[in-house]
């Protein structure tokens, strides 16, 4: 479902160091527009109907730093017969920056750009994918 590729939120753990088998760029300029698609508001329910603890359990995240700088939350996985495991927009290795523009470092911000998905006429993602940051971008259909 395309809905659920923007599922990739945040975890409890401390920040990893990057290590040389995950890139991530120190520095990152502003991101590279994909070309949107949309998405249907069902399928965006769907999504929101999981709630942020559904998004979790669904998915492995490791938070990503540089140094003592907070980065993203990288996509380790997505948990076998879980509602994610068919996501194809967001890859393992993947880290996400932001939702909707909102930093998700911590869980109030996290539960910030959550809200703004319900009356969202665009979502979107923002990652970092080998080095290059990325905006995915999906229209809401409503």
């Amino acid at each position: 479902m395309k809905a659920l590729s923007i599922a990739v939120l945040f975890s409890a753990s401390a920040p990893v160091p990057i290590s040389a088998g995950a890139p991530v760029p120190i520095s990152a300029g502003a991101p590279v527009p994909i070309s949107a698609v949309e998405l249907a508001a069902s399928d965006l329910d769907a999504l929101l109907g999981l709630g942020p603890q559904g998004i979790l359990a669904a998915t492995v995240f490791e938070p990503v730093a540089v140094g003592r700088r907070f980065v993203g939350w990288r996509v380790v996985s997505f948990r076998a017969g879980g509602p994610l495991e068919n996501v194809r927009a967001v890859v393992p290795g993947d880290v996400i920056t932001r939702l909707n523009s909102e930093p998700l470092e911590r869980p109030e911000q996290f539960m910030k750009a959550w809200e703004t998905l319900r009356a969202a006429e665009v979502i979107a993602l923002e990652v970092v994918r080998a080095n290059t940051p990325l905006t995915l971008r999906w229209r809401v259909r409503r």
